[in-house]
């Protein structure tokens, strides 16, 4: 086996008689978008916002998932490349050391999420049947199984997708069958206003603003680019906010947001343990092994197993801490300074990609990255915004910001020839 293959082609691009098909890519978005986090985000909205506007929300938060998703699985089915790799060419080799460590710390964050609640859902269901262990035990063996497939590294994810992906929606339609028959069906109708569209809208984007913004590791692998970025699209943005309609379900009729509580009172507790499992499963596998491609492009000569256990073992430490305190401000931040990555990385590959990659730093894509940072964190403080929403302000700003330096450039390159011509 070659370095390149045994790296899970980390610093190359993936060859064609490695590529698979679009329904495959479908099937991995579905599956890394079927997560605990999203279930939590999905309960606290319905129940803080109203079922039928928080419908409005997942759909309209999904219709801008799905136009990024669109462009960057578009890019890295045409380069072949990892996400890291887009990211060094926009940012600079030293540059985008920075904008991947960043993604690296924020896909162990999520890491760490998942797996403090399934470690938490698990003692529950475990409690229910006279089985009392601590929740960090059953963190730990869960983090070990995450590990063992990541391990395998794309294969292992792609396989992992085709057997859990229709169990985990099979169970999400099972339960929210039960719910509906519920005389309590009524508090569906229910209004709230303890949360504005536009926070849960941004709530939406954030909690897999990061799956869009690495999408070129998983559509890389697809055999014909334009079929698997229009699979993604339809993945994500059909599937996400159906998946999150059907979560609501059940939890807006029990008017709580713990699902595992909501599914023992139902009676399914054990399908309910089930589909936490599979899904935490799914999505941390994800979420490891695009940290350990963002770290392999850092430091080239460390191996993606090395990385795999390294970023497991970080997640899992921060799974100790209480996440999930911080899990809403985590969703905000994501939303505000991952976007920009993603949108740069696309417009660099569209506009400049013949260039030589920069030995340093791409200061044009720094700035640019920044202020869309900048015109986030002014967006959520209600300081300014141009669209409403924190997150659509940092990719329209950031790709503003790109437009503007990169014609500015050009414009005195042109400018100091007309002079040295007089």
């Amino acid at each position: 086996m070659s370095s390149s293959d045994s790296n899970d082609f980390s610093q190359q691009p993936v060859p064609s008689d490695q590529t698979k098909s679009s329904s495959h890519i479908a099937l991995i978005i579905i599956g890394g978008t079927i997560a605990i986090p999203a279930f939590l985000m999905a309960a606290q909205l319905s129940n803080k916002l109203g079922f039928f506007d928080a419908i409005f929300a997942f759909f309209a938060g999904a219709i801008i998932l799905g136009g990024l998703i669109f462009c960057t699985s578009w890019v890295g089915g045409h380069s072949r490349l990892s996400t890291s790799k887009l990211a060094e060419q926009a940012f600079g080799v030293n540059g985008a050391k920075l904008s991947n460590a960043v993604m690296a710390l924020t896909l162990a964050g999520w890491y760490g999420i998942n797996c403090k609640m399934f470690g938490q859902a698990t003692a529950k269901v475990m409690h229910s049947f006279g089985i009392d262990l601590s929740v960090n035990i059953y963190m730990v063996i869960g983090s070990l199984l995450m590990l063992w497939v990541s391990l395998k590294g794309f294969k292992g994810i792609d396989k992992l997708a085709l057997y859990l992906v229709p169990l985990m929606i099979g169970f999400i339609i099972y339960a929210t069958s039960i719910s509906i028959a519920s005389p309590q069906v009524e508090l569906l109708w229910q209004s709230h206003n303890e949360l504005t569209l536009l926070q849960a809208i941004s709530a939406v984007v954030g909690a897999y603003i990061v799956g869009a913004v690495i999408q070129p590791d998983y559509s890389r692998f697809a055999t014909n680019a334009k079929r698997g970025s229009v699979a993604a699209t339809l993945a994500l943005g059909l599937t996400f906010p159906l998946v999150l309609i059907l979560v609501s379900i059940p939890a807006v009729i029990a008017g709580q947001t713990d699902l595992i509580l909501i599914m023992m009172n139902i009676g399914i507790g054990v399908p309910a343990f089930l589909l936490l499992l599979l899904s935490s499963w799914s999505s941390n596998v994800l979420s490891l092994y695009s940290a350990s491609l963002s770290l392999n492009t850092i430091a080239p000569k460390i191996s993606l197993t090395q990385f795999n256990f390294a970023v497991a073992f970080v997640g899992t430490v921060i799974a100790f801490g209480d996440v999930q305190e911080y899990f809403i401000d985590f969703l905000i931040v994501l939303g505000i300074c991952i976007p920009p990555i993603g949108a740069i990385y696309c417009l660099h590959w569209l506009f400049e990609r013949e260039k030589n990659v920069a030995s340093t730093v791409n200061w044009r894509a720094m700035i640019a990255w920044f202020s869309g940072c900048t015109m986030g964190f002014l967006s959520y403080f209600d300081r300014f915004s141009m669209s409403g929403i924190a997150t659509l302000d940092t990719i329209i700003c950031s790709a503003l910001a790109f437009f503007v330096l990169k014609f500015s450039r050009q414009w005195y390159a042109q400018s100091r020839v007309g002079v040295n011509n007089e």
